[in-house]
């Protein structure tokens, strides 16, 4: 049985405060000493870097639609082993899932698999009974969910949180008031786009959690959190698919591109790599000069369209990655990092950034959100991570429209569009894949690279 303390932070809807009380109660837990494993509900990148910058681990995806019962319960239990209490946040509003219905990728979905507790982010400015009404009705919706408590967010006053909390005293007896945080526009989290949020995390980190940290001990009951945390019940029996029970390490080097262009990876992701034999070796598209000794490359979304200018000017690199895309070396690419793979990019300003162009065509960057969502893709060839007829379910967010591109014939959607691009040594796409929803790309990429690594090595005796 695993009693893993656990809590999940919660809103009634986006906008309502989740994420900076979540952020604050990760940071004021870790300045009282707590080892902290945060995870975030669903597929976004960008609350997960805040979160491991703020506890100094790395936070993790738990989303129920990319990836099924058993593997959601695994990545938790696997990742939970070394640490005291995991703080989850929500995504969206509570009961938001795909296609807005509160079943698979939702928060409710999550918690129920998780038997986790709840505190519910209630946004209270403008109000005060009407408070209650909201907790009554969130609580009562799904009476499977153990909605034990509730963080006010943007209170006017202490007198304003007291008629909020004797509303909820009175009508919701069952659900326990934590707290609140105050109105104050200097310690909320800015609204993120175009990653320009990514960017500054770090002087946002330094600039405002300090100030957030100590408002949240001081209007928060982190005491009666964590004890709600450790009052749970055992995760629920599963089947092991993911990690082996054995780890094979040293089969082969795959080089990550990691930098402030190239930052956005599911974390298990890694780890699976690295379980099935890996060696992951960090480098950067933007600083580095040439490529680490490796046997194959891994590119991962970001935001490469903000360097331009940086990685047009580093020759070197985009030289290293084409010889080694001509010797044969596998090369997996999402999002960012196709668009890194192309001729060029071009911003809404017109500015061209020439790229490595594995791939031709130019990526144009658009005003406006392209592509936000989930999707199902089927391969429609053999490829270095699967075979053709392989089903994943994938996630895409994009700003950009391809030019100029050759037909796409790596996957075929849900809808019959069909995107990304095969070469004999080549995979990518915009869809960002989480290997736990199907093991078998992580394990066709490394197969892939231990085979090109045979060919290095033969290469090399040969030259001896």
């Amino acid at each position: 049985m695993n009693n893993h303390p656990r809590i999940i932070i919660a809103g009634t809807h986006s906008g309502c405060g989740k994420t900076t009380i979540a952020m604050g109660i990760m940071a004021a837990l870790t300045k009282k000493g707590y080892h902290i494993q945060p995870f975030k509900t669903g597929s976004d990148y960008i609350d997960t870097s805040y979160h491991s910058e703020i506890t100094g681990l790395k936070s993790r995806n738990l989303d129920t639609w990319l990836l099924d019962k058993d593997v959601v319960l695994e990545l938790f239990e696997h990742a939970t082993q070394k640490v005291k209490i995991s703080v989850i946040e929500g995504v969206m509003g509570l009961y938001d899932g795909f296609n807005g219905e509160a079943g698979e990728g939702s928060t409710a979905h999550l918690a129920k698999l998780l038997n986790a507790p709840i505190i519910l982010i209630v946004d209270a400015q403008g109000m005060a009974a009407s408070a209650a009404a909201i907790i009554r009705g969130f609580n009562e919706f799904d009476p499977e969910l153990n909605i034990v408590g509730v963080i006010f967010n943007r209170v006017g006053s202490q007198r304003h949180f007291q008629c909020l909390k004797q509303a909820v005293e009175d009508k919701c007896c069952n659900i326990k008031v934590l707290g609140y945080l105050p109105k104050n526009k200097d310690i909320t989290i800015p609204e993120r786009h175009l990653g320009l949020t990514m960017l500054n995390k770090r002087k946002i980190v330094e600039s405002i959690v300090p100030a957030l940290t100590e408002e949240i001990i001081e209007h928060i009951d982190l005491e009666l959190l964590v004890k709600i945390a450790k009052d749970i019940s055992p995760l629920p029996a599963y089947t092991r698919n993911i990690f082996p029970t054995s780890i094979q390490s040293g089969k082969v080097s795959i080089g990550v591109a990691k930098d402030d262009a190239f930052c956005f990876y599911y974390e298990d992701n890694l780890d699976i790599l690295r379980s099935l034999g890996a060696e992951l070796v960090s480098f950067s598209p933007l600083n580095d000069i040439q490529l680490p000794v490796v046997d194959g490359l891994y590119f991962g979304g970001g935001f490469p369209e903000l360097f331009g200018s940086n990685i047009e000017s580093n020759i070197s690199m985009r030289t290293w990655v084409t010889h080694a895309s001509n010797l044969g070396m596998p090369i997996y690419a999402e999002c960012g990092g196709m668009l890194y793979l192309m001729d060029a990019i071009i911003t809404p300003e017109e500015k061209t950034s020439h790229m490595v162009g594995l791939i031709h065509g130019e990526a144009r960057l658009q005003p406006r959100l392209n592509r936000l969502g989930y999707c199902t893709a089927t391969m429609l060839e053999d490829n270095i991570l699967g075979q053709k007829g392989t089903s994943i379910r994938g996630h895409r967010f994009h700003w950009s429209n391809l030019e100029n591109a050759p037909e796409p014939n790596a996957y075929q959607l849900n809808d019959n569009e069909k995107v990304g691009f095969i070469q004999p040594n080549l995979l990518a796409s915009y869809i960002h894949f989480h290997f736990g929803s199907q093991i078998s790309l992580a394990q066709g990429f490394v197969k892939s690279c231990c085979q090109y690594k045979e060919v290095r090595m033969e290469r090399r005796k040969q030259r001896w």
